[in-house]
């Protein structure tokens, strides 16, 4: 299971749900949506928050970045396959920077065109303060942190059938292979293809 923090020096973040305040995918058709009660929360405390494999969608993250301009006690936000677009970043700079305790934004996974992506390179350019990880080659603690996950789900069955059903695997496959390879390293380069090799073998497809 990936869990929250990996990023940020501590462990990976979580894409299974097991409980508390983390949503965690058990079906890309049947995304959780705070199914156990919140817990109570101290109001200076910095949080990490995972909505990997949830069905946000653009809508959903543009209504997330307005909450995010008042808000004071998120730290990290997870949002790896979340099925936003180009048009689900129109208002995230101007929120983000109106933020002052995120220091670590993923988003990997979801379909951003060249011009998605240069919204999140002008977010980082003005806020250096925020790591935004948005594609698997630039950083290899995800890329790990997902072949660990793949491990996992190997040696877990009921996980296998959850994740096969909901094609989570297969979006991450599909946004594996519309990387540039040509831009990476060797090191991550060789990381991608095991990692799309690896699921291509758990779910009993060619790579």
């Amino acid at each position: 299971m990936l869990r929250a923090g990996w990023a940020m020096g501590r462990e990976p973040p979580s894409l299974g749900f097991r409980g508390g305040m983390h949503p965690e995918l058990l079906g890309w058709g049947g995304f959780l949506s705070w199914p156990l009660p919140r817990p109570r929360v101290d109001p200076v405390a910095l949080l990490p928050c995972s909505l990997c494999g949830n069905c946000l969608g653009s809508e959903g993250a543009r209504r997330l970045w307005e909450a995010l301009r008042e808000n004071r006690t998120l730290e990290e936000l997870y949002l790896d396959i979340t099925g936003i677009t180009d048009s689900g970043l129109d208002n995230l700079v101007p929120c983000l920077l109106a933020n002052s305790t995120l220091r670590l934004l993923t988003i990997v996974g979801n379909r951003l065109s060249e011009a998605g992506q240069r919204t999140l390179s002008e977010l980082s350019r003005r806020k250096p303060g925020l790591k935004v990880i948005s594609t698997f080659e630039s950083d290899m603690g995800l890329l790990q942190a997902y072949l660990d996950w793949v491990e996992e789900i190997k040696a877990d069955p009921d996980q296998m059938d959850a994740v096969k059903n909901a094609d989570a695997l297969r979006c991450i496959v599909s946004v594996l292979r519309d990387l540039d390879e040509s831009r990476t390293s060797p090191e991550a380069r060789a990381r991608i293809r095991e990692l799309r090799r690896e699921i291509s073998a758990l779910l009993g497809e060619k790579e």
